[in-house]
């Protein structure tokens, strides 16, 4: 985390000022995005169709990941974008396809470009089969 936070200190720094103000978590996933997407560039020399992939996926991570770790998250106290909602049952009850919806538009935007060979092969997995795939176990429970 504190190599992270040297490598983007403005995003960071806006991510964080984000949470304090209890932004919603589409506008905190959009930070943590861009800190992804900084950290990449600031290691890579990469495409930009590969850094938008980052920042897409970047953002359903940082979304699914609040969805998942809200009871813990409400339990120790501690920040989550959906703590207005008071449990993951709660959550997922009265929001589901809002849940859904966003979710998937998360990564909906990422571009369709993909490479070829094993790079497409892995590229299509994970957004195609893994992402939904990891949506639905978070949204279930199942493990």
């Amino acid at each position: 985390a504190v190599k992270i936070r040297r490598r983007t200190p403005c995003i960071h720094a806006r991510r964080s000022a984000a949470e304090k103000e209890n932004a919603g978590v589409l506008e905190i996933a959009d930070h943590f995005a861009d800190m992804m997407a900084g950290i990449l560039d600031a290691g890579f020399s990469v495409s930009g169709i590969l850094r938008e992939y980052v920042r897409q996926i970047a953002r359903w991570l940082y979304f699914i990941d609040a969805v998942d770790d809200l009871d813990e998250n409400l339990k120790e106290g501690t920040f989550n974008p959906f703590v207005q909602y008071g449990s993951f049952r709660e959550l997922k009850d009265h929001h589901y396809i809002w849940l859904t919806d966003h979710i998937h538009g998360l990564y909906a935007n990422t571009p369709r470009q993909t490479a070829t060979g094993m790079n497409g092969l892995i590229t299509n997995r994970i957004l195609f089969r893994g992402i939904p795939d990891a949506t639905v176990r978070v949204l279930t429970r199942r493990r």
